[in-house]
């Protein structure tokens, strides 16, 4: 999850801004009249990396919610672990 994360560096990065290879290809497809390759000159957001984000959205929701549950699971077995303590084990005036 976190590398898929650091992916999106890349569209911030000279690989993706002012690349001269895919500046070369594209003066070396004009010279040779190679008709049908297109090359942009930016990068953009696939769907594939919409999906990541969503993915990562949904990951952090899962970690809030888990983490949530074991803290009231956790101070839920104290209050118990209290209690016990404070009832007496027998009352008065009980028939054994």
């Amino acid at each position: 999850m976190i590398f898929q994360s650091l992916s999106f560096l890349i569209l911030h990065s000279s690989i993706c801004k002012n690349n001269t290879f895919i500046a070369q290809l594209i003066s070396d497809t004009e010279n040779l009249g190679t008709v049908g390759m297109d090359f942009p000159d930016t990068c953009s957001l696939s769907t594939g990396g919409k999906c990541t984000i969503a993915s990562i959205v949904f990951w952090f929701m899962a970690f809030l919610s888990s983490s949530m549950g074991v803290v009231a699971e956790k101070k839920a077995e104290k209050e118990e672990e209290n209690t016990l303590g404070t009832e007496p084990l027998i009352l008065p005036g009980e028939n054994l």
